[in-house]
């Protein structure tokens, strides 16, 4: 056992263990533990915000017709790839992706989040095994008020950031440039 983060609204909490620590601590992928348990966070700390929801249980929320409506999301997207699904800056309910790896969103992805698309030109990451710190470091960034298109992460230093942010239970903006 590393950690325990409380889930919202339930009496449960997510349990991340030591292997999750060496996941982050090493250049591997961020599991859904790691976004579940940093969505749970936001949460916490944005509790009016739709969305952030458990990835793994999307799909089953899509076929019961469950809206998010006017939110954001962490969305898994390839196999070992994760990617931001966001309406909150929009008026017109247009949903922008964030996607610092790839351009394009399987079908799959697509269908799971609608039909309306606006992807954005983001700063791309540097290699393909970060794409779950960056994408919590969107929604972060997000929340906090930042404008996305504005911010350039410093990629570095961001899974010692995010280790420090779970272990503290609280996220805080990821090291960055405003651009």
């Amino acid at each position: 056992l590393w950690m325990r983060v409380p889930q919202v609204a339930t009496n449960r909490s997510f349990v991340l263990t030591v292997a999750e620590k060496v996941i982050l601590l090493g250049q591997q992928y961020l599991n859904d533990r790691h976004i579940a348990a940093s969505q749970q966070l936001l949460l916490c700390q944005f509790p009016n915000t739709k969305g952030l929801q458990n990835s793994l249980l999307l799909n089953k929320l899509a076929t019961k017709n469950v809206k998010i409506g006017h939110g954001i999301q962490i969305l898994h997207d390839r196999t070992n790839h994760w990617i931001v699904a966001c309406n909150l800056r929009r008026k017109d309910n247009i949903v922008e992706i964030y996607d610092l790896l790839y351009t394009t969103s399987t079908t799959k992805t697509r269908s799971l989040i609608g039909n309306l698309f606006q992807p954005l030109p983001d700063k791309k990451q540097v290699g393909g095994w970060d794409c779950g710190v960056f994408a919590i470091a969107m929604v972060t960034a997000i929340l906090h008020g930042y404008d996305p298109e504005l911010v350039q992460f410093s990629q570095r230093s961001m899974r010692d950031h995010l280790m420090k942010c779970l272990e503290a239970q609280s996220l805080t903006p990821f090291p960055h440039e405003i651009l």
